[in-house]
């Protein structure tokens, strides 16, 4: 990775967040194959039958090439696209015509405040998994994010990752933008059947044995560990404010094996799947809302949201918005 995080060679990277963002930089944003046909104190070229894709200007200015033959990388500081030459930002010492090399980290812009708090979120997970054949990239992301509980996105041309928590919100939505006397303030609430009563996690799959090894459980009845005791409050508010009777939500897991973060994301889908969650619309100036972005997390104070214990209680994140030039919207 190009951020350490306090590890050394042959540490085990295993907070989720962490291992997105490094498939992000090292997996989806590189070139590789690459063999070096010329260095010239800090300008590499290389071999014209594995070419750099990209002949614009600065393109890869930023990205870290990374050396295999010699286990050493250097940060790019300028890319002539004419002569496809690479300019790094210290002289290695040692390199030499034919040594095989790729690309990492291209055209790689990331909000690091926001990821290391979405990471500090996920602290205390441990994620680890084989990805023993062919899979598209964006459905290894998916996964990983979903059984993160995070969420991943492009804002002014930067990858964030940001945690589903609502524990703590960065501002308060007060006044929404007045046109002529019409509502611009609606809300709606997901589904009756995303709503669930008992919850089953199987985790810490057998490659071998073709199985997941183990399974966490709660209801409004029992519970795997003392753990998730409070989940089963929620089960049970399920069942009885829905009508639902007992309905199964199962899900399989392949980046979980230890108990503990099985526990965690049990947890999570418990809160995410157990009650109708609010959609709100709304629709702000640009002056007081402009600032607002995906992943940010607010909270609502306005008289017109109904029912009334959900005003300036509800705790919501922005997961999508439009700027117009007189209004915002954001849901």
């Amino acid at each position: 990775m190009s951020r350490t995080h306090g590890l050394v060679a042959d540490d085990l990277l295993q907070n989720p967040v962490l291992i997105a963002e490094h498939l992000e930089r090292g997996e989806i944003r590189c070139e590789r194959d690459l063999v070096i046909d010329d260095i010239a104190g800090t300008v590499v070229t290389f071999d014209t039958t594995t070419p750099l894709n990209s002949s614009k200007n600065d393109f890869y200015n930023g990205a870290l090439l990374v050396n295999t033959t010699k286990g050493e990388r250097y940060a790019v500081s300028d890319y002539a696209g004419s002569t496809m030459a690479l300019t790094l930002a210290s002289t290695p010492t040692g390199w030499e015509v034919g040594d095989k090399c790729y690309l990492r980290n291209i055209g790689g812009a990331y909000d690091t405040t926001v990821i290391d708090a979405a990471a500090s979120d996920r602290s205390l997970w441990v994620f680890d998994r084989s990805i023993t054949q062919s899979q598209v990239s964006q459905e290894i992301f998916q996964q990983l994010m979903f059984e993160s509980h995070c969420i991943r996105f492009k804002s002014f041309n930067r990858t964030n990752i940001v945690s589903l928590d609502l524990d703590e919100y960065a501002d308060t939505l007060t006044t929404p933008f007045n046109d002529g006397g019409k509502s611009t303030v609606w809300w709606e609430f997901t589904p009756f059947n995303n709503i669930y009563s008992d919850f089953e996690l199987n985790y810490d799959f057998d490659y071998a044995q073709n199985i997941y090894r183990k399974t966490a459980r709660v209801n409004k009845n029992s519970c795997t560990d003392v753990y998730l005791n409070q989940m089963k409050t929620y089960c049970a508010y399920a069942e009885e404010e829905y009508k639902i009777g007992r309905r199964k939500y199962s899900y399989n897991s392949d980046w979980i094996h230890d108990d503990a973060t099985a526990y965690y994301l049990l947890e999570k889908l418990v809160l995410w799947f157990s009650y109708q969650r609010m959609i709100l619309h709304w629709t702000g100036d640009i002056e007081h809302h402009i600032k607002y972005e995906v992943g940010d997390k607010l909270k609502v104070n306005n008289p017109n949201i109904k029912p009334e214990e959900r005003n300036n209680q509800q705790k919501l994140m922005v997961n999508n918005n439009r700027k117009q030039p007189k209004k915002k919207w954001c849901n």
